[in-house]
Parts: C-alpha cells; sequence; structure tokens
C-alpha cells in the first residue's frame, strides 16, 4: 500500500525537477573553482544580512544600490629596478588587506580588498613611470541572484526527495530516488562552487603587474588593448603547484608520457598537462569580447608576443602560431592555438625545448585538434 503512494509522489517530483531544468533553474556552474589562498579572506569579508551575498564595498554597494562588482586591473610599469620594485609592490598589497598569489620573473598577480583596490593601483603605479593601465569593472549582481535562487530551489527539492526516500518500500522506488537525489547532489556543489568563487572576485579584486626594465624596448611599445592577451606566453605560464589542483575541465587524449596536472588556482585555466621532456600544455579560457573573427585575433596575438613582449615570430605550423622566446632566460619553443568561438576563445599553449617540441610535433598536432574539438 505504501509503495502505491509513493510512486505518484514520486512522479510529482520528477515532473517538478523536469520543469525547473527546462526553466534553467539547474544550468551549469562553471566559472572556476576559487583558489586556496582566498580561503580565509573571503570569510572576512561583510555580507549583508541573511542573504551570504558579499559586496565590493559599503560606499560602492550603496552608490550603486548594492550591486555587486568585481574588478580586474592590468599595470606594465617601468623601473629602474625590477626585483625591488615587485617587493614594494608586495608590500603595498599586504598593507592594504591583500596578497600575492603568483609571482613568475617580473610578472606578478594579487588580490586586493575591492575597498582599497584603486588606492593600491595609485600607489603601485607611482613606483615607476606606468606604461599601459587598464581597469575593468563587471556588474555580476543578476547572475550571483540567479545563482541564489537555483540554489535555494535545488535544495528544497532535494528535501523533498529525502522525504520520499524516508517513505519508500520498493527496490525500484528507493533506487529511483537515489538517483535524483545523487544528480541534485551534484548540481547543488556546482552551484555552491560558483557562488563562492563569486563572491571571492566581488570581495577581493585582481591585479595583474609586469615590470619592464628602464632602457628595454618593451616600455616604449604600445601594448594591446586587449588584457587577456597581456596573459598569454611562456613567461606569463600561472604558477602551479600540485598539492593545490583541481582536476582539469578540458577533455583530451594525452599522449604517451604527458601527466594531467589539473587546473591552478587561476580561473583561466582549464587544464594544465607535462611530460618529462620539459613539455607543457596549458589551456585557458576568456570572454570574447568584441566578437571578431579569428584572423583578427591571431594578428593581435602575434604583434602583442612580437612588439609587446620581444617574441620571436617563426613561421605557423600547422594552423598553430610559433615563437622562440627566452623564457626563464633559456631559449623555448612557443606554440599557441586561439580556438575562436562564439562566447569564448580558448588559448592552447605548448611550451619546451625546441628538440622535444620537433620529435613531439605529431603528438601536439593530435592534442591540439583533441581540446579543439571539446572547446565550444
Amino acid at each position: 500500500m505504501r509503495s502505491l503512494l509513493t510512486l505518484p509522489l514520486l512522479l510529482v517530483v520528477l515532473g517538478a525537477c523536469t520543469s525547473l531544468g527546462k526553466m534553467g533553474f539547474f544550468g551549469d556552474a562553471d566559472e572556476g573553482a576559487p583558489g586556496p589562498e582566498a580561503e580565509g579572506a573571503v570569510a572576512k569579508a561583510s555580507t549583508t544580512a541573511g542573504s551570504g551575498v558579499v559586496y565590493a564595498d559599503s560606499a560602492a554597494g550603496s552608490a550603486a544600490g548594492n550591486r555587486l562588482l568585481v574588478r580586474t586591473g592590468a599595470l606594465t610599469v617601468k623601473t629602474g629596478n625590477a626585483e625591488a620594485t615587485g617587493d614594494a609592490a608586495r608590500k603595498l598589497a599586504e598593507a592594504a588587506g591583500g596578497w600575492l598569489v603568483q609571482r613568475r620573473n617580473t610578472y606578478h598577480v594579487f588580490r586586493i580588498p575591492a575597498a582599497r583596490f584603486s588606492d593600491v593601483v595609485a600607489a603601485i603605479s607611482a613606483l615607476g613611470t606606468v606604461v599601459h593601465r587598464q581597469v575593468d569593472v563587471r556588474d555580476v549582481t543578476e547572475r550571483v541572484r540567479d545563482v541564489e535562487l537555483r540554489l535555494r530551489n535545488s535544495r528544497a527539492l532535494r528535501e523533498r526527495f529525502r522525504e520520499l526516500l524516508k517513505r519508500a518500500d520498493t527496490v525500484k522506488d528507493v533506487l529511483a530516488i537515489e538517483r535524483e537525489l545523487a544528480r541534485l547532489t551534484e548540481r547543488i556543489e556546482k552551484l555552491e562552487t560558483s557562488l563562492k568563487n563569486d563572491r571571492r572576485n566581488v570581495a577581493h579584486a585582481r591585479l595583474k603587474l609586469t615590470l619592464v626594465a628602464t632602457g628595454t624596448s618593451q616600455g616604449t611599445v604600445a601594448r594591446s588593448p586587449f588584457d587577456w592577451l597581456g596573459n598569454l606566453g611562456a613567461d606569463r605560464l600561472p604558477q602551479f603547484r600540485a598539492d593545490r589542483a583541481w582536476s582539469s575541465r578540458v577533455r583530451w587524449d594525452l599522449p604517451e608520457g604527458f601527466a594531467d596536472m589539473g587546473r591552478t588556482a587561476d580561473p583561466d585555466v582549464q587544464g594544465w598537462a607535462y611530460s618529462p621532456d620539459g613539455i607543457r600544455v596549458v589551456v585557458r579560457r576568456f570572454e570574447h569580447k568584441p566578437r571578431v573573427d579569428a584572423a583578427f585575433w591571431q594578428k593581435e596575438a602575434r604583434r602583442e608576443l612580437v612588439r609587446g613582449r620581444g617574441y620571436r615570430a617563426l613561421p605557423d605550423q600547422h594552423g598553430m602560431l610559433r615563437f622562440a622566446s627566452s623564457a626563464d632566460g633559456q631559449a623555448t619553443g612557443y606554440l599557441l592555438k586561439l580556438v575562436v568561438r562564439p562566447r569564448r576563445i580558448y588559448a592552447i599553449e605548448i611550451i619546451g625545448p625546441d628538440e622535444a617540441l620537433a620529435r613531439r610535433q605529431k603528438d601536439m598536432r593530435a592534442l591540439v585538434a583533441d581540446v579543439s574539438a571539446w572547446a565550444r
């Protein structure tokens, strides 16, 4: 008798689950897992009563009607002593409550409390001569509200399934309900991760700093106005720590001898692979703005790397841009494939010794084709 009561109820809830899915309540939220460096800092940020939403800062929130703003910045500063200036920039960020996320040669990434972001940018700019400066503000208010709504509905639906599970008395009903519970739990975890990432980005702005030594040509060449292109290159690889990695988002069939190292704290990174012969493969994803064709982005990427960063352009190879660089003071080959989609651009970067790249040329072509097919 209980089974007869349970099954109709199960069908009602399954119908509700389907309807909510069609309405978009179960959309994926894969903007990137928050970096481990932000765990403690986000917990200290102020929140609105009962909502759990972290606002950029009280003054900006009041002026903009409590809008949730994500701030990012990029600075290129010409200085006589890059190492000393980098240390001074780190101290300025830490004094404001921020921290150094990554440092690679003269390239730095900082997280800075949103309320102090403008002050820190101005202070770091004063350490030398500003060659390039870009500050972007993105409103994520509607996105956060939408994720919160999806999360509330998903949690409520999960509770309804748990109640049904208590009343189910047939193996068929139990298995059906447990399957739906597993799916709901997975969706809830994705939504929670997305919300956590948005909260971190609102509470702490990201500042990328490039230091250029006085007398080098880099300081006098006009850089690309597109900030994400400045993140590419053998000298700009995100810092990787095996003990702080998440599983890769990219679905790839890696060649023999490669290890899937996962993702880093950088939310742009979709996957990272490494081989003992020194080849590294990084897949990054960027927002496609403005929306132009692939030829435009290839030309702009070549201009940024050659004129802005001193790379030496080599003949293209099987649709990939090819360069020679001196990352880490050593001669390095750098291959770049831009997969341009309507909403996103995927950058496939391959870095390694010239000899190793030449030896594994066929493997690299197959890997690029594999990732290009996955990118969407």
